[in-house]
């Protein structure tokens, strides 16, 4: 009714604090002649904040009264000793900065991206080529020779030699191989890494049998070499670093999901925004596990002709953008796929077979353009699409379209 009293404003700063903690109480009544809070002694002005010091839980109420109408509003106030996240989330607080040291420690051997995705899952996200590194000191190892061979008959099957960024790049036939790898001042295989980790490198392989099941599958192998000769305080500290990685890697998840967990419960229990921020923490993290679980880095680009068929036994070279230098050539496989593992810079690519010429893309005189990675060092994967037609050629005098 139009004589009664109407509470237009009724808060109170904190609904949960720390016993013998303060908070502010504060409201604005209209229509009403008698206002008052039952925490307060004596009535209280139609508008107004007021400071209350609290040593327990309390249902603060406001009552406002004209005549016979009454109004009232209340606002419950929860005092605990301390907060949950000094208690239980101080401990997943501690755990959380081992798992960001762990981070570090893959960080500070340049490999930061998927040390950075190390946080997030521990089994990381592999690289689109194979490398070779030093198990000590985890820098690239150039120069080192990879041999495949077949596991059943022992013959040599394929041999690389790893780039100055210790990348290989195998794509053997389907069957069983083992790999070997000689390099000058290294043993293999590893004694020290025994894990499927190391800081930044993921799929560690150290002379275990390869099944192949697809022609299109690469060896997408870290493979570790122990240095003959190192400093025993490297090799210590090395050895210290891989056990707390280990530690790291086992209560990774264990952390993340108890985290997820308890602050679920604490936001239903203490519905802060503070809570509600760290939930949504959890929540984005949980988002980029399952973009990175579900996506996969592209392996090959497939030549294809202006009738829709694949082109296989085609011969595709890399020329360096600045010099036009030829880098690297390939043929493309019975499904029309090629890649090319380099350094990351701008190439041309160009089909190196007479009988055919690429249709579109960013082409010129000397080829498609593959731009460099912007904000990338080190190496990338050459994996375009391209599209060709057959040109004619003039055989004896004739025509004939190949």
């Amino acid at each position: 009714p139009a004589s009664c009293p109407i509470i237009t404003v009724f808060t109170v700063s904190n609904r949960i604090i720390k016993k013998g903690d303060a908070i502010t109480v504060s409201w604005q009544v209209q229509n009403a002649d008698k206002v008052s809070v039952d925490a307060f002694s004596s009535s209280v002005p139609k508008s107004g904040s007021a400071s209350l010091v609290l040593k327990k839980s309390l249902d603060i109420t406001l009552f406002a009264s004209k005549g016979t109408c009454k109004r009232t509003s209340v606002k419950h106030v929860e005092v605990v000793n301390s907060y949950p996240w000094e208690g239980a989330g101080g401990l997943l607080v501690g755990l959380l900065i081992i798992e960001m040291v762990g981070l570090q420690i893959g960080a500070a051997q340049g490999n930061i991206w998927l040390a950075l995705i190390g946080l997030i899952d521990r089994s990381k996200k592999r690289r689109p080529w194979g490398v070779v590194y030093n198990a000590v000191t985890k820098k690239f190892v150039s120069r080192a020779i990879v041999r495949l061979w077949n596991a059943k008959s022992g013959v040599l099957v394929d041999t690389v030699v790893t780039d100055a960024n210790g990348v290989f790049k195998l794509t053997p036939k389907k069957g069983k191989y083992v790999i070997k790898v000689t390099a000058a001042g290294f043993t293999f295989p590893s004694k020290l890494i025994h894990s499927d980790t190391d800081s930044g490198y993921t799929n560690i392989y150290t002379g275990e049998v390869i099944e192949v099941v697809d022609e299109n599958d690469l060896l997408l192998f870290s493979i570790p070499l122990d240095p003959i000769k190192e400093k025993r305080k490297i090799v210590v500290g090395h050895m210290i670093r891989v056990f707390f990685e280990e530690f790291v890697g086992v209560i990774g998840p264990i952390i993340l999901m108890a985290g997820f967990i308890y602050s679920i419960v604490v936001t239903v229990m203490y519905p802060l925004t503070f809570n509600y921020i760290i939930l949504g923490l959890y929540g984005v993290v949980f988002l980029i596990k399952a973009y990175l679980f579900l996506s996969r880095p592209k392996l090959f680009g497939i030549v294809t002709s202006v009738d829709g068929k694949i082109v296989s036994g085609l011969e595709i070279g890399l020329f360096d953008k600045e010099f036009n230098t030829l880098v690297s050539r390939t043929f493309t496989n019975k499904h029309g796929a090629y890649n090319f593992v380099v350094e990351n810079k701008a190439y041309y690519l160009q089909v190196m077979d007479p009988r055919y010429k690429v249709l579109g893309g960013q082409l010129s005189k000397n080829g498609i353009l593959v731009k460099e990675s912007p904000g990338k060092s080190g190496v990338k994967l050459v994996t375009e699409n391209l599209l060709v037609y057959p040109v004619q050629k003039l055989v004896k005098g004739k025509d004939l379209k190949q």
